[in-house]
């Protein structure tokens, strides 16, 4: 084995034991309402288990940091490109 196939092990093993601690912790279900207004209205209400709304947030986050990354970027890129 190479080093680097060590280090991904050793840190993909105690990565993966929380994720299962994680999940197992917050399996409860909870609701989204996006209507404010009326949240007894069922047309935009969503259950799932409290770990998948916060993977998803949490990916939406990830999606948003990197292309205002890449959009900010942009414009040093353009001016390492006409040196």
């Amino acid at each position: 084995m190479t080093p680097k196939n060590i280090l991904l092990t050793i840190i993909l093993i105690p990565l993966t034991v929380f994720l299962v601690a994680f999940i197992v912790a917050n399996r409860q279900i909870v609701t989204l309402t996006l209507n404010p207004f009326w949240s007894s209205s069922q047309s935009f209400t969503y259950q799932a288990p409290f770990f998948v709304w916060l993977f998803i947030f949490f990916g939406l986050g990830i999606v948003l940091n990197s292309s205002i990354n890449w959009f900010t970027r942009c414009q040093y890129r353009k001016d390492l490109k006409k040196k």
